[in-house]
């Protein structure tokens, strides 16, 4: 996978590393490879003999083992994509941090040459030197044979799909679920998670990519109601699929989604049971319309982030 850039029109060669588990890294290293801007491999299948045939080299996020591979390596970066709140709220607020604090250590110490912030919130607070806002990528393509031309939704279906983690508020979204299932029997929530003691849920565990799409296109809403998110990658994928996700004032700021899919308060079961309801009660006519716009706005956020991205790996590259 190559760039076009460079000092003299060479092109610059470019990898990006991660670990299978970082699922939101993850999602940045494919829809970035799926534009062409780089090469991804998974760390898991990572060779470092291979490091020096890149000009730069991309690691997401920190694990320790990067430590042995920037040896090898041209240029190297890391790319760090948790917002301030999901920072804080790692591993009782330590994890994360102490993360990042190594990253910024080898930036000073002149051992990494770049470090790419994918939050604009916690760039404007790391800016120096050597820092840059890293703009999320996303292909289209990635979605477009999941996209139903006429969808069939499945009758009354709401997706609950996210790590079973603090800042995802799961347990405040499905206590939500079961207040509007008491109201309408036949409303059945699809979710990864196995706190299903009460209501109409359907436990689904992780999905390969085509099954879990194929899913979402046909459900009616998606609960993305998350205490933080510096992009929301599941927001736009749902959006991009034809289904309405109900979301939390941080996503709604990151994708500029209208406000009747927006909650005020992510801590409020009832006010969350309510958009459901709300939602789910929309004629064909309105969900059309609704999802249409959601959809123009994240289109708009798309060619911004992928423009912004090619510009500043050309400006890497003349660096």
């Amino acid at each position: 996978m190559q760039f076009l850039c460079g000092k003299k029109g060479e092109k610059m060669k470019v990898l990006m590393t991660c670990p299978e588990i970082y699922v939101g890294v993850r999602a940045v290293a494919i829809n970035g490879e799926a534009l062409g801007l780089w090469k991804f491999i998974s760390l898991e299948e990572l060779k470092k003999e291979v490091l020096k045939d890149y000009d730069l080299v991309i690691f997401g996020a920190f694990v320790d083992k990067y430590l042995d591979l920037l040896p090898f390596c041209k240029k190297k970066a890391f790319c760090w994509t948790s917002s301030p709140g999901q920072v804080e709220m790692s591993g009782g607020g330590y994890v994360e941090i102490d993360f990042l604090n190594k990253i910024m250590v080898l930036l000073k110490e002149k051992k990494v040459d770049y470090v790419f912030i994918g939050s604009k919130e916690l760039f404007e607070c790391l800016k120096n030197d050597g820092i840059f806002w890293f703009p999320y990528p996303f292909s289209i393509r990635l979605l477009d044979r999941f996209i139903p031309d006429n969808p069939g939704f499945i009758p009354d279906s709401v997706g609950l799909f996210a790590p079973f983690h603090p800042r995802k508020n799961h347990f405040v979204q499905i206590h939500a679920f079961r207040l509007s299932n008491l109201k309408k029997a036949e409303l059945v929530l699809h979710t990864n998670t196995k706190l299903k003691t009460f209501g109409n849920i359907v436990y689904t565990p992780w999905l390969p990519d085509e099954e879990y799409y194929k899913l979402i296109a046909n459900m009616k809403i998606t609960l993305q109601i998350f205490h933080c998110e510096s992009f929301a990658y599941s927001a736009v994928e749902s959006v991009m699929l034809g289904t309405i996700p109900i979301v939390s004032p941080c996503i709604q700021q990151n994708l500029d989604l209208p406000d009747q899919v927006r909650i005020k308060n992510p801590d409020s079961p009832v006010e969350i049971s309510k958009k459901i309801d709300e939602i789910i009660e929309l004629s064909p006519e309105a969900y059309a319309s609704l999802i249409r716009e959601c959809q123009k706005r994240v289109a708009n956020i798309i060619v911004r982030n992928n423009k912004e991205l090619k510009l500043l790996l050309e400006r890497i590259s003349k660096l």
